[in-house]
């Protein structure tokens, strides 16, 4: 009996959202990615998935995304955006994702995601991913890699 309750404690432990979860951007020479997996967004119709911040001596051009979406409802959107703070306002300027069929088993519609936007973000940027769905969701799960080249400014 002690042993069942350790185990459910350790699964409830182990399956507990929090805040996103992410290694640091990777940067090597010219080449940058970075993975997140947001927090599980709870009754809600859009799920934002934010990335690091930019390096403030190079500008990031992105070259690759890839996103895992899933929900009771399908993934209707999902948009790449841009602010100047962490969870700030987004600057003027998004780009939205091709969005194919979602796939559904057992209830739950999964779409996966693949974009090759070649987008510049400016420097010291916060780059994020906002999915949403159709109609409000007991929960949506969502999960980016971004992958791009470091670019010097023109001086």
């Amino acid at each position: 009996m002690k042993r069942r309750a350790l185990m459910l404690a350790l699964a409830g432990f182990t399956l507990a959202p929090t805040v996103n979860s992410s290694a640091a951007p990777l940067s090597y020479g010219t080449y940058y990615d970075e993975t997140v997996a947001a927090p599980t967004c709870i009754s809600t119709t859009f799920c934002p998935v934010y990335f690091s911040q930019t390096p403030a001596d190079k500008l990031l051009m992105v070259r690759k995304i890839n996103c895992i979406f899933s929900s009771p409802n399908p993934t209707q959107q999902a948009v790449l955006e841009i602010a100047t703070q962490l969870h700030g306002s987004p600057i003027q300027r998004f780009l939205t994702l091709p969005m194919p069929q979602a796939q559904v088993s057992g209830g739950v519609y999964t779409t996966s995601v693949e974009s090759q936007p070649d987008w510049l973000v400016g420097q010291s940027r916060f780059p994020f991913i906002v999915a949403s769905t159709i109609a409000s969701s007991n929960y949506i799960n969502a999960s980016c890699t971004l992958r791009g080249d470091l670019i010097d400014p023109i001086q």
